[in-house]
């Protein structure tokens, strides 16, 4: 009897605690970001896995300020990225509001926008 309310308490907090790509884009990403409806404060993100690596990613999310100008106190952001640079240039002033996610809650969030089926439109389309 202990083992089945232990299984069942498990199951229970994994459920409880699992994350939502879905509910953290629309509570936190869908002010600022549409998924194939173009630009918003930023760039549409449909297909954005098309366009970038995951690892680009989920550095940029983490940290975008280092990423479009580089910081040379932390590691990995010690140069700007080129590509940082000109999403700064389309869509200034604002700069990305940085997220304290971890990959695997950053790569659930890229899961959801690439299953809405959807194609980018917008000033994105410029960007290689």
């Amino acid at each position: 009897m202990r083992r089945v309310i232990l299984l069942i308490g498990v199951i229970y907090c994994g459920c409880v605690f699992s994350f939502d790509g879905g509910q953290y884009f629309s509570k936190n990403c869908s002010s600022c970001h549409t998924i194939g409806d173009g630009d918003k404060v930023g760039p549409d993100l449909a297909e954005v896995s098309k366009r970038r690596s995951v690892d680009w990613i989920v550095k940029f999310v983490r940290y975008p300020v280092g990423m479009m100008e580089g910081d040379t106190e932390e590691p990995g952001y010690e140069n700007a990225d080129p590509v940082a640079k000109k999403l700064y240039e389309a869509y200034k002033p604002m700069i990305m509001t940085e997220f304290e996610l971890d990959r695997v809650k950053i790569e659930a969030i890229i899961k959801y926008i690439d299953a809405q089926k959807k194609s980018p439109k917008g000033k994105i389309l410029n960007f290689k």
